[in-house]
């Protein structure tokens, strides 16, 4: 059985449009569920306020024009 691979194109989309908008790094890692997966040890006792989610959420807009994702091609057989 082949497994499905993931579909990242969504939540790449997600990042770009959260850059643009203004989401601080730390936030968008966070809404995103990679919050501490590279930072150093003495770095991951931070806390973000559910106010400060809502304020990012509140900034957070899909207009932010042209969002290109670029596929690597899989080689031919």
């Amino acid at each position: 059985m082949v497994k499905p691979k993931a579909d990242t194109s969504r939540s790449k989309t997600w990042s770009v449009n959260a850059r643009r908008s203004g989401l601080d790094y730390e936030i968008r890692q966070s809404i995103m569920g990679h919050a501490d997966r590279m930072k150093p040890v003495g770095e991951r006792y931070g806390f973000i306020s559910d106010e400060e989610f809502i304020t990012a959420i509140d900034k957070f807009t899909y207009d932010q024009g042209l969002t290109q994702i670029l596929v690597a091609s899989r080689a031919q057989k």
